[in-house]
């Protein structure tokens, strides 16, 4: 009765048929609970397949009574509440289907001891808490799948030890710690354990085992961020004022270097009827009168009338070995 347009709920005692043992109703549009059974009659069912509903509500803990059963599939419905206990019953049961459902809770530690079980898909619920550590009792599991749950604590690495475990999804929880590197881990898919910000991979860069809270975090990177702010602002004002100094020094070692250069003395041999300032009116371009090897000469009339001739002797330059002349001219005003 699959793949039809079958509408309503499942009748109380359907189930539990005495000759009953194939029952398929997926991708129907079912609705309603599955009625918790009082009957003790064992039943023959071997396959119950509700996937692809709209039924919803707790799963009653009466499922446990079909011990028959080596197929129960109730994924893509909307079953709600803790997965019971009773699970453990079924210990004839090959493969379970709970994906896609609201199941809640903790995964019963009692589903280790379906000792038959080779597929379990409890994907896409909201269960919580660790993985139950019992499920290694499974030693013919070959498929496990709790990803899109909210799981957490670490990944048990007793799971490693289990040989048959060819495929795992453990993606999409708050998984947290390392992932263990021994065994079947080793093997899984790195795509295996995305989505669970707290996991790490040890073999490919060093844990953190912060137990800083995200706000925490948020908040340190804050405070991080503005201590650094503050160090370039400050950097960058101490920079400023170094190349403020250092222009400052210059300028002043410019000005003292010019003065020094532009200063000179007069020394009179005898007494004069003029001053410095006269003799610096006369060396101009137009009273140049004549050039020689040690300087030139200019013609100058002092504020008395006085006709002078200025001569403005050259200094030796740094490392030159000849004087041009200066020499002579010094020794013979010196004799005068």
């Amino acid at each position: 009765m699959g793949q039809n347009y079958l509408t309503g709920s499942i009748p109380q005692g359907f189930l539990y048929l005495p000759e009953l043992t194939l029952v398929e109703l997926q991708n129907n549009y079912l609705t309603g609970q599955l009625l918790e059974e009082a009957s003790k009659v064992t039943s023959k069912l071997s396959q119950l397949n509700l996937s692809s509903n709209r039924l919803s509500g707790p799963l009653p803990t009466s499922i446990g009574n079909f011990s028959s059963l080596q197929n129960l599939l109730l994924n893509g419905n909307q079953f709600t509440g803790e997965i019971p206990s009773d699970i453990g019953r079924l210990v004839n049961v090959l493969k379970l289907d709970f994906s896609r459902n609201n199941f809640s809770g903790r995964i019963p530690p009692e589903v280790g001891n379906c000792l038959s079980l080779t597929y379990l898909d409890l994907s896409q619920n909201q269960l919580t808490g660790p993985i139950p550590v019992q499920i290694v009792q499974i030693h013919i599991l070959n498929y496990f799948n709790v990803s899109w749950n909210h799981l957490n604590q670490s990944l048990p690495k007793e799971l490693g030890s289990m040989k048959s475990l060819t495929s795992a999804d453990f993606s999409h929880n708050s998984f947290s710690g390392s992932i263990p590197q021994t065994g079947q881990y080793l093997f899984f898919n790195s795509t295996s354990f995305v989505g669970n910000p707290e996991l790490c991979d040890s073999s490919e860069k060093p844990c953190n085992y912060s137990s800083s809270s995200p706000s925490e975090d948020h908040n340190q990177n804050g405070t991080r961020s503005q201590v650094l702010g503050k160090f370039k602002l400050v950097f960058a004002l101490g920079l400023l004022l170094c190349s403020f100094v250092f222009a400052t020094l210059a300028i002043i070692k410019t000005r003292k270097v010019r003065k020094k250069s532009n200063s000179w003395k007069l020394t009179a041999f005898q007494k004069l009827e003029f001053g410095s300032e006269d003799i610096l009116e006369c060396i101009k371009e137009n009273n140049v009168i004549g050039r020689g090897g040690a300087g030139i000469v200019y013609r100058g009339t002092m504020s008395s009338g006085e006709q002078v001739a200025v001569k403005k002797l050259l200094g030796i330059n740094k490392g030159s070995s000849h004087d041009n002349g200066l020499s002579a001219e010094i020794q013979t005003l010196g004799r005068q």
